[in-house]
């Protein structure tokens, strides 16, 4: 029998429209959970505190996350080809060494929240300041749960596979916008602080389970 050549064109034309829909509605859930916060909060401390305890942790963490992501890559794809494990450029010394830094910098943000307001929000005084210093405590561990979320999708990325990250990017919101329908008030900003850690640990565990064949 002749053998077929795949088809990479319509592999390519379906991957591309899977990942374009998914991200458009999650660009959709992202302004709903926007729109559902200013409603809920306004212009209040509370809600500048929380975008700012927001961008200081998960905001550093995605950034840094990014560029990770970017310096890694080529690593893995060579480790792949070169018949290795690609799980192997996560082991090295390189790699412990930034994981240790985030590490040190997220027991930083939960026990000295305080200092860390200083640092990125110097001009938050009283209720602001108060309030940030709380959510940047709750939200710590964020910056370690983008991280991990960040390298599993390198792993992915080398293989090809885009439409599970995104995914778990809008489950996340979708949850955010449930809660803050449904349980918002009478929950508070706090409360919202801690159901965004969950809906992260959410994502991630999505991202691992569609990846655990790729990390054994």
């Amino acid at each position: 029998m002749p053998h077929k050549e795949p088809r990479t064109g319509k592999t390519l034309l379906r991957a591309t429209a899977i990942v374009f829909v998914v991200r458009a509605c999650d660009f959709l859930f992202s302004f709903l959970m926007s729109s559902l916060l200013a409603t809920r909060f306004g212009t209040s401390a509370h809600l500048d505190a929380f975008f700012m305890a927001r961008r200081t942790t998960a905001g550093i963490a995605d950034a840094v996350g990014k560029l990770i992501h970017m310096t890694t890559m080529p690593l893995i794809v060579r480790q792949m080809d070169e018949g290795r494990s690609a799980v192997d450029v996560l082991r090295g010394r390189k790699a412990l060494t930034i994981f240790a830094g985030l590490l040190a910098f997220t027991a930083a943000a939960m026990v000295m929240p305080g200092t860390i307001v200083e640092i990125f929000a110097p001009g938050f005084i009283g209720e602001r300041h108060e309030m940030m210093d709380r959510m940047v405590a709750i939200m710590a561990p964020m910056i370690l749960i983008s991280m991990a979320f960040w390298l599993v999708s390198a792993l992915r990325q080398a293989r090809r596979s885009y439409g599970l990250a995104e995914t778990s990017n809008m489950v996340q919101r979708m949850l955010m916008v449930g809660m803050l329908l449904i349980l918002v008030p009478p929950l508070g900003i706090l409360d919202v602080s801690q159901f965004l850690v969950f809906a992260s640990i959410i994502a991630l565990l999505i991202m691992l389970l569609g990846s655990w064949p790729l990390l054994k």
